[in-house]
């Protein structure tokens, strides 16, 4: 996973070491994944059930980046399936355009 939030698997004549993260990827993905995922230790969250499923068990933070790499993968497949019209301008938007003003030519 490019967001460098998978387990490295390092694994020896039947001996398996717990893993940890890659960081294959932007610190800044990684950071906002892990906090979106922190939301879902709240009640009103719609990860609520996987997040105490998983948390019971590991224990929290695991369970968060759990939580973190599902909302990656969830992220990854809708915007796949948006196609070229993920980053397209929406029409009517409230949000102002920041289209950069023409050039000028001498």
């Amino acid at each position: 996973m490019y967001a460098g939030l998978d387990i490295t698997v390092y694994e020896s004549a039947d001996k398996r070491p717990p893993g940890h993260l890659s960081r294959q990827g932007p610190e800044a993905l990684r950071w906002a994944l892990y906090e979106v995922a922190q939301s879902a230790a709240r009640s009103s969250s719609p990860d609520y059930a996987y997040y105490l499923a998983v948390k019971r068990r590991l224990n929290h933070k695991r369970a968060c980046l759990s939580v973190a790499r599902k909302v990656c993968r969830r992220a990854h497949h809708l915007l796949r399936s948006f196609g070229d019209d993920a980053f397209a301008p929406v029409k009517g938007s409230v949000l102002p355009s920041f289209d950069r003003p023409a050039m000028a030519t001498a």
